[in-house]
């Protein structure tokens, strides 16, 4: 079966020290009776498998609502509204991440100091930080507290190309 597959390289000698890695999955949606299974495979600098392992997969439960409101202004920096709701408590520490397509990046300079973020209904975002991947920018929240399961909005400024991507 078709799998996909992530490739951690390490550098010469391996690993010496416990390394933490941090993992950005998109799944499929679920299917009836499918195995939830992560497996895991060693190999050598030259390829050659050295070990492998099976783990117990995890639930994951998609957001009931997630949406964007934007307008639709070409080349404009603008304000997007994100109203989300989730279906399980979030423990403190936790974070909510918003990647967009390249041409469209995200910006979290507050309301108050002439730019476009707000935590809005959000009650415990101690941090937005922009971060960029594969040449986009998103915004990511750090939550001080826990969040209860329930409705929330926040707001990011968005930049808008100048022509359809």
């Amino acid at each position: 079966a078709d799998r996909n597959v992530v490739d951690l390289d390490t550098q010469q000698g391996g690993l010496a020290t416990a390394t933490q890695v941090s993992l950005e999955v998109t799944v499929p949606p679920p299917l009836p009776d499918a195995s939830n299974v992560w497996l895991l495979q060693g190999m050598d600098a030259s390829y050659q498998e050295t070990g492998w392992g099976a783990a117990p997969g995890f639930q994951i439960q998609g957001m009931d609502i997630a949406r964007l409101v934007v307008a639709g202004a070409p080349a404009s920096a603008m304000v997007a509204v994100v109203a989300l709701r989730t279906a399980v408590q979030l423990s403190p520490n936790s974070t909510v991440t918003l990647m967009g397509p390249a041409a469209f990046p995200l910006s979290c300079s507050p309301i108050d100091e002439g730019g476009m973020y707000s935590s809005m209904s959000l009650p415990t975002v101690s941090q937005c930080e922009e971060i960029e991947d594969l040449g986009r920018v998103g915004v990511i929240l750090s939550l001080d507290d826990t969040l209860a399961a329930g409705d929330y909005t926040f707001s990011v400024g968005m930049t808008t190309p100048s022509q359809n991507p």
